[in-house]
């Protein structure tokens, strides 16, 4: 049985933008990924200093919490493969003229962070609006942590 692959492509600096990422990759109805891997056309040529680095690094949080393969070709940058647990394979340096050509692996895992959106978020909203308003009740009452 062959299978069709499937990949998603945030172009140039979407790729560092969890919510754009998270949201290609969320489960469809079948309770499967949308996608198989992320594939990454990026200028990078705009870049003076460590920047290329940088962009290659925030690049790699895509693939471990999305569980997938980046591949990613950048004209002035770092053009290479992020496995799904954030590994570099097969890197060129910045401004190199190559290719680079890897077999990947797909990874049908689908990560915490799709199963529940983002209610870890809100619930740390919920509990830092909790602690302010306990702050600022305690003080209106005149209650003080520091007892003489």
């Amino acid at each position: 049985m062959t299978r069709d692959w499937r990949f998603v492509t945030p172009i140039c600096f979407e790729d560092i933008d969890a919510r754009i990422c998270s949201a290609m990759f969320r489960p469809d109805s079948d309770g499967q990924k949308r996608a198989d891997f992320l594939l990454n056309i990026t200028n990078d040529g705009w870049f003076k200093a460590n920047e290329n680095a940088d962009h290659l690094q925030a690049a790699s949080f895509r693939s471990i919490e999305n569980r997938v393969w980046t591949a990613r070709s950048v004209n002035c940058g770092i053009s290479g493969f992020i496995d799904s647990v954030g590994r570099y394979h097969d890197l060129l340096p910045v401004r190199a003229e190559a290719t680079s050509v890897r077999q990947i692996m797909i990874d049908p895992a689908i990560e915490l962070v799709h199963k529940v959106r983002d209610l870890f978020a809100f619930a740390c909203d919920a509990l830092a609006v909790f602690i302010a308003g306990r702050a600022y009740w305690n003080r209106r009452r005149g209650v003080s942590k520091v007892k003489s």
